[in-house]
């Protein structure tokens, strides 16, 4: 029977992160002995053996590395009780006794915590820390699939006590990823909880557009290239807005405003670095202003709101920062609220300084775009001075 003692040590020693010579200080052995076995020049003493096994928590049958035919087919006899229309309680006790005979086996694992999953979602007690402890095994094994290590997250984060959910997205989501607000909305779905599952759903919606607008650009798009996403972006605004037709900017305010302004400015940036699109660059820039002008002069505590079609009801508060350094005039914010009220993000509209970018050099004379300057500037004359 071949054995694959070697293969066996140095893939333990790797699940546990641990170098050649750290395992051999924590087995008192030279750490060539560790690369001899790992290599297969030679094998640890039979005396050694039973202590290796119980360092890694594994049976000695397991470390000596069965062949792996004979394992396989003892694999396939114990997985063969799950066959059928086995009850929940009585499939975890036996997906546990096949984990003891075959641990770190990863689709064993992976079973066992879809089962475990189940049973917390059915309400069943006494399940959660079990389906954490095997959860994060699985997770620690290296090379997994992608997409079922994103199945054992969402799992381990349904079940999981409110206190203990912002940990663990902490620990396996970034806060700002789509995954993070992904596995909130599931959580909530699984449990039920339709006010936060639709509070979650806007939520996530929000900053889908927000990703689509400010995220949208490889790091250094070609001016053609940019023109077209940020065209495209805008019309899916429209869309948003039921305002289909020609009309690349709509002029009248509305809770997509502040996206919309960013976006024109930036079209008109990479209009105005193509020769023969520069009085489209302008007419862009024309619209982009007259929206600011008129986003401006919404009284501070509006409500603008839109009725989404999967998402329901989205409003956004007008509320304005002070004249400062920074935005030089009355400048309006957006702050979007889902329909639990919650905060979900806030978005500013447009920003003076943008008018002295460099892109806009090649239109920087045209009366048009003086024109366009002079308006901004006397919305920053009107605008009542206050500390910053």
């Amino acid at each position: 029977m071949k054995l694959y003692l070697g293969e066996t040590i140095k893939r333990l020693r790797q699940q546990k992160g641990l170098t050649q010579e750290q395992l051999a200080d924590k087995l008192g052995v030279s750490f060539q002995s560790i690369s001899r076995w790992e290599g297969g020049a030679s094998y640890p003493d039979i005396e050694l053996i039973p202590e290796i096994a119980g360092f890694f928590q594994v049976t000695t049958d397991e470390l000596m590395g069965l062949d792996k035919s004979l394992r396989e087919k003892k694999l396939n006899e114990a997985l063969q009780q799950l066959t059928g229309n086995v009850p929940l309680e009585e499939r975890v006790k036996i997906q546990r006794q096949i984990h003891r005979d075959f641990p770190h086996e990863s689709g064993v694992l992976y079973g066992l915590i879809h089962t475990l999953g189940e049973l917390c979602e059915e309400g069943q007690e006494g399940y959660y820390e079990e389906l954490k402890q095997v959860a994060e095994e699985y997770l620690s094994l290296p090379d997994e699939n992608s997409y079922d290590r994103d199945f054992v997250k969402t799992e381990l984060i349904t079940a999981a006590p409110e206190e203990e959910v912002e940990d663990l997205l902490g620990k396996y989501a970034s806060a700002f990823d789509m995954r993070s607000r992904m596995l909130l909305k599931r959580r909530y779905e699984y449990r039920r909880d339709q006010v936060r599952c639709e509070a979650q759903a806007q939520a996530n919606f929000i900053h889908g557009i927000y990703d689509m607008v400010y995220g949208g650009l490889p790091k250094a798009p070609d001016a053609e290239e940019a023109v077209g996403i940020h065209t495209k972006a805008l019309r899916i605004l429209n869309l948003l807005s039921n305002r289909e037709g020609d009309v690349l900017i709509p002029t009248t305010p509305d809770l997509w405003s502040p996206f919309r302004i960013w976006l024109g400015i930036h079209l008109a940036f990479s209009l105005s670095r193509l020769p023969d699109r520069r009085d489209d660059a302008l007419d862009v820039l024309e619209s982009t202003v007259i929206l600011t002008e008129n986003a401006s002069r919404i009284p501070e505590g509006t409500i603008l709101a839109a009725e989404t079609e999967g998402f329901g009801y989205i409003s956004v508060c007008v509320s304005y920062c002070s004249a400062s350094r920074l935005y030089r005039f009355r400048h309006p914010l957006f702050l979007f609220r889902n329909a639990d009220k919650k905060f979900i993000s806030i978005h500013t509209a447009f920003q003076p300084q943008w008018l002295d970018r460099g892109e806009f050099d090649p239109i920087r004379g045209d009366p048009r775009f003086l024109a366009c300057s002079e308006r901004v500037q006397r919305m920053a004359a009107n605008a009542p001075v206050e500390p910053f």
